[in-house]
Order: structure tokens, then sequence, then C-alpha cells
């Protein structure tokens, strides 16, 4: 069987400009990870947006038993 033990769980409010684009920087990319839980590619790449929330769980680990 394989557990996952859980983290914590990580926020950013994002306070930029209502005009702020992609082209301003200060993305947010999440990762997919291999086997050895090292990163790979981008899945997701979340653009900052004005008075946006984002929370996101972090230490995620898997556990063979």
């Amino acid at each position: 069987h394989m557990w996952y033990l859980c983290g914590s769980i990580a926020y950013i409010l994002y306070l930029v400009p209502e005009n702020w684009g992609a082209e301003d920087g200060g993305s947010l990319d999440l990762f997919d990870v291999n086997e050895q839980l090292q990163p790979g590619q981008v899945v997701k790449s979340i653009v900052p947006q004005w008075n946006s929330f984002v929370f996101f769980e972090v230490g995620f680990k898997p556990v063979y038993v």
C-alpha cells in the first residue's frame, strides 16, 4: 500500500495592480514530479490577478507500507 503524508497549506494573496499581466512576471508555476519527487514539467502556471487568493498544499510525500 502507498499512503501520502501531507504537509501544510501555503497561500498567496496577490496585491498587484488591476492591469497586471503575464508579461509583468510573478507567475506561480506548479510542476509534476517523478518517482524521486524531483520536479518535471510545468503543469499549471497561475498569473497574478488583482486581489486574488491562491492556496495549495506543500510537503507532499508518498510513504510505502
